[in-house]
């Protein structure tokens, strides 16, 4: 592949990671991503690969500049089976993810903050956008959590209309789950 688009044009911030593709197969080497092509350049010893979002389970890499470790996944942005599949950073992960992307337009740059993404919650494999959370998502966590999520949005005061608020609210519900698994084994 030959690329021929502004993205050749400008230096790509390379960082070491890993790759797992959607055979399982991991490759390991410096990573390059360019969001906004949902592309991974991978860069080994002896070659260089661009891959695709949908040749791509998942990548990682450590982010020097921001001090973090990075994980995205690839997903289709819908249930349609031609839906094109997109890179999402994971903020969150649990029995219910919260992931971000950063709008096609804008492109992953030094200095872009949390409210340069859209924030998407991954409940059963189906994406919603965060500003959903409360009409889509809140209420069937509630119902499978008997009383100690609503206990615990009702003694912090969580909104679960704001997005920091959901993601903590997110947050405590995920621990519930992981502690309810224990304590039933």
């Amino acid at each position: 592949m030959v690329l021929t688009t502004p993205l050749a044009a400008r230096d790509l911030e390379w960082h070491d990671g890993s790759v797992v593709l959607a055979s399982r197969n991991v490759l390991t080497g410096k990573i390059a991503m360019e969001p906004g092509f949902d592309l991974v350049l991978l860069r080994t010893a002896d070659s260089c690969l661009v891959l695709p979002a949908h040749k791509i389970l998942s990548l990682y890499f450590y982010d020097a500049d921001e001090n973090i470790n990075r994980k995205f996944v690839s997903l289709k942005e819908n249930e349609n089976p031609r839906a094109p599949q997109h890179f999402y950073e994971v903020v969150l992960y649990g029995k219910v993810n919260v992931v971000r992307r950063l709008p096609f337009i804008k492109s992953r740059s030094k200095g872009a903050d949390a409210h340069d993404y859209v924030y998407f919650v991954q409940q059963e494999n189906a994406l919603t956008k965060l500003d959903r959370f409360n009409k889509d998502i809140y209420p069937s966590l509630l119902s499978s959590s008997g009383s100690l999520l609503a206990d615990f949005v009702s003694a912090n005061r969580l909104d679960p209309t704001d997005a920091a608020q959901a993601i903590r609210i997110i947050e405590y519900y995920n621990h519930t789950q992981v502690a309810g698994t224990l304590a039933r084994h």
